[in-house]
This record gives structure tokens, sequence and C-alpha cells, in this order.
């Protein structure tokens, strides 16, 4: 392993996660705006909806991730 990629894991184990990138981008509009309490967008939204019907197809990581922005299937 190089001391670069060394380096980027101990700042952030999450700097390459194994999920697509897209969905990182999406998760982190959806955390920011939801935690500033002003509106989401309709397209946050629904891309929240599409991971709660989806839930079993995330990697755990992933779900843990949603939770924190209570996005979870839990009632």
């Amino acid at each position: 392993m190089t001391t670069t990629l060394q380096e980027l894991i101990v700042l952030d184990p999450w700097w390459n996660p194994p999920w697509p990138f897209t969905w990182q981008r999406h998760y982190q509009q959806y955390r920011t705006l939801a935690a500033a309490g002003g509106p989401v967008p309709e397209g946050s939204r629904r891309w929240a909806d599409r991971q709660i019907t989806q839930w079993d197809r995330l990697h755990p990581h992933q779900q843990a991730l949603l939770t924190t922005a209570r996005i979870t299937t839990a009632p």
C-alpha cells in the first residue's frame, strides 16, 4: 500500500467507499439539506424513498449512514 493511500485511510476511512460516487453525492446532499432544517427538494426526497425500498440491497455501511440521516425502514 502506498504512503498516500495509507494517509488517506488514516484521515478518513470512507474517502473511497465501495459504492458508487453518485450514491455518496446524493447522500451528502440529502444529509446536508435535512440537517439545515430547510426544505428537501423533490429529487432528493425521491432518492431517499428509493433507498428505503432498496434497503436490503444496500451495503451495511450505507444503511448505517442513511440511519444517521434519519432514513430508515423502521416505521
